[in-house]
């Protein structure tokens, strides 16, 4: 696409992919229980692409654009290729789960990994920042 090269992954049949194609995953999640089933799926689909095509092509630098799932993915990536750098964009649904406990240590922790962290916003940015 415009000379970069993308990846896309199956995480479940096709014509049913629901967590990531329209909209938020974090509003996806609430469209029922059946979507909740795909969640897994697609974190062990996503990091095993992703661990792949470092590897592969000896990337040097990942840009995630969200922090849930794909800074934490993105950040296990930078543990297993030291040399690997990261960036993270926060565009909102992301620094508004922050909330709860869990979302936000991984959050946290996935901000720590990244060499760049940036919101699309200075408002968001600054609750990065403080959060």
């Amino acid at each position: 696409m415009d000379g970069v090269t993308v990846h896309r992954f199956r995480y479940w049949r096709r014509a049913t992919h629901a967590l990531a194609d329209q909209g938020g995953m974090t509003h996806n999640l609430t469209r029922g229980p059946w979507v909740l089933l795909q969640a897994p799926c697609f974190l062990t689909a996503q990091r095993v692409l992703a661990v792949a095509v470092v590897w592969r092509s000896k990337i040097l630098l990942v840009y995630a654009h969200w922090v849930l799932p794909q800074g934490v993915v993105s950040g296990l990536i930078t543990l297993l290729f030291p040399n690997c750098r990261l960036f993270v964009t926060s565009d909102g649904a992301d620094v508004d789960t922050m909330s709860g406990r869990l979302t936000r240590d991984e959050n946290g922790w996935a901000y720590r990994r990244a060499r760049t962290v940036a919101g699309v916003s200075h408002a968001m940015a600054e609750e990065i920042a403080a959060g």
